[in-house]
């Protein structure tokens, strides 16, 4: 009887431990619950948008609304910071309408951005000065770089520029680069929020905005270039450490073709 006993609790214990292997087996084998799928790209409209206009010392700059015959005036030569709704904010213009570089050059009103580049002539060739400013309450940093025809020129020097809050910089990047006849620049925030333009006084008179350039990439389409008399240029920036092949091409309404003697640069 002992024996039956003893034998039969020795057989649950098996039983127990079995069905313990078992549930074992069974739950690090079970799949893994699938993740929630992920939701596609959507279109929002634009609730909010800063942007800033810059001004110019000792002139009077005017901001357009678009759409509107109103507009805002800057005597003090301060930039114009203005918040508000989407797709009323991306149309500010702003153009110099005293002084002696009043006319028709004018620019957007440009957004804070993380990283900004620019394509223009060099110090060499015009006075060019660099506005940066801070739209934001909190303190910003920024670097900037002069690239030339034998690269990187600038050094440390345009690195850690310091924005207090509100604060706009005027720099003459003919401290940065003296004598670039053409010259790509980058402007990277380190820190905070950074609006950025330039303008250029050429030497032989004529001034203008330099607008914003596309960021290196691989294929870049520049639209818009417009027709009539006077020369047009291409400028073409390769911030990298090699040697880059840039193939041209134009393209027109119903056309694709090389330009002549500019196949590839």
């Amino acid at each position: 009887m002992k024996a039956f006993v003893e034998n039969r609790f020795g057989l649950l214990v098996l039983v127990v431990v079995a069905l313990s292997a078992l549930y074992g087996v069974a739950f690090v084998t079970r799949p893994a619950p699938a993740p929630p799928k992920a939701e596609g790209p959507r279109k929002v409209a634009v609730e909010s948008v800063t942007a800033v206009c810059p001004g110019a010392k000792g002139e009077q700059v005017n901001v357009y609304l678009p759409g509107r015959l109103s507009r805002e005036v800057m005597k003090d030569g301060k930039p114009y910071v203005t918040n508000g709704p989407g797709a009323l904010e991306a149309g500010y213009t702003t153009r110099v309408t005293s002084g002696s570089r009043r006319g028709l050059s004018g620019v957007r009103c440009t957004e804070p951005t993380q990283v900004a580049w620019l394509a223009g002539p060099g110090p060499a060739d015009a006075d060019v000065i660099l506005h940066l400013t801070n739209a934001d309450k909190a303190p910003a940093q920024a670097d900037v770089e002069v690239y030339a025809a034998e690269g990187p020129v600038s050094g440390d020097q345009g690195r850690g520029v310091e924005l207090a809050p509100g604060e706009h910089k005027e720099i003459d990047l003919r401290t940065l680069a003296p004598s670039a006849d053409v010259m790509a620049v980058s402007v990277t925030t380190v820190f905070g929020r950074v609006a950025v333009a330039a303008r250029a006084s050429m030497r032989v008179g004529g001034v203008d905005w330099l607008p914003l350039a596309a960021p290196p990439a691989t294929r870049v389409v520049v639209p818009g270039i417009p027709g009539g008399g006077g020369r047009r240029r291409l400028l073409v920036a390769a911030p990298g450490e090699n040697d880059v092949t840039v193939k041209v091409k134009a393209v027109s309404e119903d056309a694709e073709y090389a330009m002549k003697g500019r196949e590839e640069v």
